[in-house]
């Protein structure tokens, strides 16, 4: 059972940590639109 819980908790770190990643690269995507459209003039 000790194996158990150390695997769902490597498991459900790691999902959180690639989450925060995926999240933080679709903000930085809509960040960067948002200054070009600013740049433009929109």
């Amino acid at each position: 059972m000790r194996i158990l819980r150390y695997l769902t908790r490597d498991i459900l770190l790691h999902t959180v940590a690639v989450s925060f990643v995926l999240f933080l690269v679709v903000f930085a995507g809509r960040f960067i639109r948002y200054l070009a459209e600013a740049a433009v003039g929109h």
